[in-house]
């Protein structure tokens, strides 16, 4: 039997041939089938994006619409997206490319890393589909995996550049008006107020709101390729240009009424309004210039597949193979999850005091924490040491030793620098990390860290997440912070290094704590 065989009806009326049904899958069916498996194993990895999404304030607070529109759109094409079948060979590099981006997937989600999860997980939903529709599925696609790529929260990473540029636009505005200013940085000083220019009035959310527009006109409007980039590339400048018009008309209304006008204080629905205007004369004036794309579905490409029952199944399991992997691991490790490790002085040599330092690291989600004070019993041995653990038994989603919600400075803390650095830990040397911290009052302190990842050590965040992955295919989702600091001098931190290596050079199991 072919890998897809065509046929002219793919949902045979009753009393249709036997023959037509033990053919294979209809592709609708097929499709439904695809999406279901996916969605079902990888929801948990995209949840993560429904608080961005629900955000209004959020520049991705379009994010579930755009779904909405890909779902809707699909189905006012769906009699357009079937081609013809994929040959043997094509099948298989298709299914190889779902394993490796299912794998890139795998080693994402295991480190714990949202965006790189996500942007893994869309090719195998992208490739198996695109197996489903046939040949040109691919390129048939990408524009709605594009629209959904377009409210992943990654492209805050144009926000800086886009804020220069807006700043950069608004002087030159305000310079050649004839105004009175000062630009120092991203702020515009004015002579009665002065006006910072923040990452929110980047124009970031226009310009995505303006290409999800766009992409609508263009799968709506079937435009060719050329005239889709021509509209997508039209839209983007009139969004950067509605912001920049609303930040400009807003510092005017500063520099003539002052600091208590109302825009000045409220203009987030202003933006929109100009934004709305601009991009509605746009659409009037650009869209009936744009060619529409020909009808070239051949009847060969209009022919409905269906996928032989065998091919079905095999695309299913390469998208849920290693989500199901996933999963057994987790609950393994789960399962084999150790007794904390707690380490404290095995000599003499340093004795626990009642606690004495300000500094209190914040790990909320650890399942078990850990602070004590140390000092040394010998007459030079006269700064304290603090000893902080922080144990996860089975690191998830929402409990990791390395996440945005922990902070190993602590409140009233600031890092004023770090490095890497070899110490003794259990009579063997080990790298760990070094962080030296100043609060308001002027004191200063000494951090060393360290990682405990399953059975591994780890000195840096990213080591900590490679091994993470390692970890879990050993059957170990347990994870510990282990840090330790001391009071610095007001001349240097010689002394308090000094004390951290004397101390980390007996310290051992703590079998009491077990």
């Amino acid at each position: 039997m072919s890998m897809a065989a065509s046929i002219t009806n793919p949902f045979p009326e009753r009393g249709e041939g036997r023959e037509q049904t033990l053919s294979g899958v209809g592709w609708g069916t097929s499709l439904i089938c695809v999406v279901l498996a996916f969605t079902g194993a990888y929801a948990a990895s995209f949840a993560w994006m429904l608080p961005v999404w629900l955000d209004y304030r959020s520049h991705y607070g379009h994010g579930l619409l755009v779904i909405g529109l890909v779902f809707y759109l699909l189905w006012q094409e769906r009699a357009r997206l079937p081609g013809i079948e994929l040959p043997l060979p094509t099948f298989t590099l298709m299914i190889l490319a779902i394993l490796f981006a299912s794998a890139a997937w795998f080693a994402s989600t295991s480190a714990g890393v949202r965006v790189p999860t996500v942007l893994a997980g869309l090719p195998v939903a992208w490739f198996a589909m695109s197996v489903v529709l046939g040949r040109g599925g691919l390129r048939r696609l990408a524009p709605y995996f594009a629209l959904i790529v377009s409210v992943v929260p990654i492209w805050q990473i144009l926000s800086p550049s886009l804020q220069a540029l807006a700043t950069r636009v608004v002087n030159g505005v305000l310079h050649t008006l004839g105004l009175t200013i000062f630009m120092d940085g991203n702020t515009i000083v004015m002579p009665e107020i002065t006006f910072e220019i923040v990452g929110g009035c980047s124009g970031l959310g226009f310009l995505l709101v303006a290409f999800t527009l766009a992409m609508y006109l263009v799968l709506s409007h079937r435009l060719k390729f050329m005239p889709s980039c021509l509209l997508v590339l039209g839209f983007a400048t009139m969004a950067l240009f509605a912001n920049w018009l609303r930040i400009t008309l807003i510092m005017l209304a500063g520099y003539y009424y002052g600091a208590g006008n109302a825009l000045v204080h409220d203009h987030l629905w202003f933006g929109w309004g100009i934004f709305a205007t601009i991009l509605v004369v746009g659409i009037f004036l650009l869209l009936p210039r744009l060619p529409l794309r020909q009808n070239d579905d051949s009847p060969e490409e209009k022919s409905v597949r269906r996928l032989p029952f065998p091919a079905l199944i095999l695309l299913i399991a390469a998208v849920t193979a290693l989500p199901m992997l996933t999963l057994a691991l987790d609950l393994v490790g789960r399962w084999n999850a150790p007794a904390p490790t707690w380490v404290a002085p095995v000599d003499s040599a340093f004795r626990e005091i009642p606690r004495q330092t300000a500094w209190r690291p914040e790990y909320p989600q650890a399942t078990r924490t850990s602070m004590s004070t140390y000092q040394g019993t010998s007459t030079s041995g006269q700064t304290p040491v603090s000893l902080f653990q922080a144990y996860y038994p089975s690191q998830t989603d929402q409990a990791e030793v390395i996440d945005a919600n922990n902070d190993i400075i602590g409140e009233g803390w600031e890092s004023r620098g770090n490095r890497r650095l070899e110490a003794v830990l259990n009579s063997e040397t080990q790298p760990v990390g070094e962080m030296l911290l100043t609060n308001s009052a002027g004191d200063r302190m000494a951090i060393w860290f360290w990682y405990r990842i399953g059975d591994a050590h780890a000195s840096s965040d990213r080591h900590a997440k490679f091994e993470q992955v390692i970890q879990k295919l050993k059957l170990r989702a347990d994870a510990m912070l282990i840090a330790v600091a001391a009071p610095c001098s007001v001349q240097s931190c010689d002394i308090a290094r000094h004390e951290l290596d004397e101390f980390t050079r007996v310290l051992g199991t703590d079998d009491s704590r077990r």
